[in-house]
C-alpha cells in the first residue's frame, strides 16, 4: 500500500520492482538499513520491537492515562476528549517524530543518503505540513464524529483491561480491523485512480484523478510527510473512513487504534 500511497516514483521498471517487494513495515531506506525487504526473507525487527514495546506500555498505562483525561475534561467531555481525540494525539505523536527525523536526515547528508529510494523532491517538508496538518483536523473532527453518531462504539470499552479480552477475540479484532481498513482503502483508493468515469447525461468522462488525486502524487513520496498530502476529499475517503467506519461497525476495543498509532505513523510517512 506504501506504493500507492506514496504518490509518483521513479519509473525505471528495476526500480519498481524493488518498492513491490517491500514490506508493510519497511519503506525507503529503512529496507537496507533493517534488511526487511520481503524478497530477501528479513524481518522489520525495529517495528516488531517497537509494537511490542508499546503494547505493554499500553496494557500497564493505558487505564491510568484514559481516567486521567476523562477525570481531567469531566463526564461532558472526558469520554470523547479520552477516547478518539488520544488515539489523535497519539498520532500525531508518533507521526510528526518519524517525520521529522526523515526530514533531519534529508537535510544532512550521510551514510544513509545513498540508501533514499526516491529522491525527487519537489516540495519540502516545511511546503507539505500545512496541508498534512489541514489533513489531521479532518481526521480529528472524523473521529470525534463518528463517535457521538455511533453513541461511542467502541470507546465505551476503554475501561475494559485488555488483558481479560481472549486471544481469540483480541484476533478476531486485529484481522477484522485490518481487513475493514484494507477494503474500504483499496476500493476508494481504486476510484481516485479512475481517470475515465462515464456519467448519464454528461457529455465528456470525469477524470477523478486529476481532480481529486492528483494532489496526493505530485510529492514523489521522498520526504516523510508526504503521505498525508493530499485534497480533503480525499483524505476523507483513502485516509479517515477507513479508520473510523471498523470500530463504529465491530465496537473494537479501543486498545486496536491504540496500537496502531505508532503502527500508522510510519507507514503513512515513507521517507
Amino acid at each position: 500500500r506504501l506504493v500507492l500511497l506514496g504518490g509518483g516514483i521513479d519509473r525505471k521498471p528495476e526500480r519498481r520492482t524493488e518498492l513491490a517487494t517491500m514490506t508493510l513495515l519497511a519503506q525507503g531506506w529503512q529496507n537496507d538499513i533493517f534488511e526487511s525487504v520481503a524478497g530477501g526473507g528479513g524481518i522489520p525487527w525495529i517495528y516488531v520491537v517497537l509494537m511490542v514495546s508499546w503494547y505493554y506500555t499500553l496494557k500497564h498505562n493505558m487505564l491510568g492515562w484514559y481516567y486521567s483525561v476523562e477525570d481531567y475534561f469531566g463526564p461532558a467531555y472526558g469520554p470523547v476528549m479520552a477516547g478518539p481525540v488520544f488515539a489523535w494525539a497519539l498520532h500525531m505523536f508518533f507521526y510528526h517524530t518519524h517525520s521529522a527525523i526523515y526530514a533531519l536526515l534529508d537535510s544532512h547528508k550521510g551514510p544513509w543518503t545513498k540508501l533514499k529510494v526516491s529522491s525527487f523532491d519537489k516540495m519540502t517538508y516545511s511546503q507539505m505540513l500545512p496541508n498534512v496538518i489541514k489533513n489531521q483536523l479532518i481526521f480529528l473532527v472524523s473521529g470525534v464524529a463518528a463517535f457521538y453518531a455511533s453513541s461511542g462504539r467502541g470507546w465505551n470499552r476503554a475501561t475494559e483491561p485488555y488483558a481479560d479480552i481472549s486471544m481469540k477475540e483480541a484476533l478476531f479484532e486485529w484481522v477484522a480491523m485490518y481487513l475493514m481498513y484494507e477494503a474500504i482503502f483499496y476500493t476508494n483508493h481504486r476510484i481516485l485512480h479512475i481517470t475515465k468515469l462515464k456519467i448519464p447525461f454528461i457529455e465528456k468522462p470525469v477524470n477523478l484523478y486529476s481532480l481529486y488525486h492528483k494532489e496526493h502524487h505530485s510529492t514523489f513520496a521522498s520526504v516523510g510527510v508526504s503521505g498525508l498530502y493530499m485534497g480533503s476529499l480525499d483524505c476523507v475517503l483513502t485516509q479517515t473512513l477507513p479508520q473510523v467506519i471498523g470500530p463504529a461497525i465491530f465496537d473494537f476495543h479501543p486498545m486496536v487504534l491504540w496500537l496502531r498509532g505508532p503502527l500508522g505513523a510510519p507507514n503513512a510517512a515513507p521517507p
